[in-house]
């Protein structure tokens, strides 16, 4: 395993025969945030990893980093069981799920992330945002500075977390929805993203 000199960041999404498309216009929005910005600290990994020996393989081939889920009914299960192994791989791995599956309100989401200690940020709502500003702080404390100080995270909007000290969750401000959906690149368009090929039919 080489030590990386950026900080990966890894896509979870079991394969249904179609494109995860949330995940791929998180990724594009992230690269093109603040001009690139990010692309200076990480290595976003190409791919989406849809089972344990391809996590363990890119584990193993990257190093700790980001781990990023879209959880739905069909995906949420599996992302779960990804995230658990992820930390249990690199307990300094930051693993964030949102997504339709992941809950919003207070008593259920606080619920979730403590029936679920492997996932460490809630993201609720729209996630390019949300996830491309949590990045950016992430880059400046880096992954040790996660595990020992989390409150820089109540800058961004639409997130719920465990706080370091075990003192509970927290809950940041509820983003508003984006109104420019222009705003947000196409993954499609920047490479991050090819059409899922058709099942050919049988009859």
């Amino acid at each position: 395993m080489k030590m990386p000199t950026k900080i990966p960041v890894y896509c979870v999404y079991r394969n249904f025969d179609h494109a995860p498309l949330a995940l791929g216009m998180i990724v594009a929005f992230a690269k093109r945030y603040k001009d690139g910005k990010l692309s200076d600290f990480y290595e976003f990994v190409p791919g989406f990893i849809s089972s344990t020996e391809q996590l363990r393989q890119r584990l193993w081939q990257h190093g700790a980093g980001i781990v990023l889920c879209s959880d739905y009914v069909w995906s949420s299960e599996q992302n779960l069981l990804l995230t658990k192994i992820a930390k249990a791989f690199f307990p300094t791995s930051i693993t964030v799920h949102g997504g339709p599956s992941v809950p919003k309100y207070d008593y259920s989401c606080d619920d979730f992330l403590k029936r679920h200690p492997y996932v460490d940020v809630a993201v609720h709502g729209a996630g390019e945002v949300a996830t491309a500003e949590l990045l950016d702080l992430v880059a400046r404390h880096g992954l040790a500075g996660f595990q020992t100080d989390r409150s820089y995270l109540s800058e961004v909007s639409g997130l719920a977390y465990r706080d370091h000290r075990d003192s509970g969750i927290v809950r940041t401000l509820e983003r508003p929805a984006l109104k420019d959906l222009d705003a947000l690149p196409s993954p499609y368009l920047t490479g991050g993203l090819h059409p899922v090929p058709k099942t050919p039919s049988l009859v």
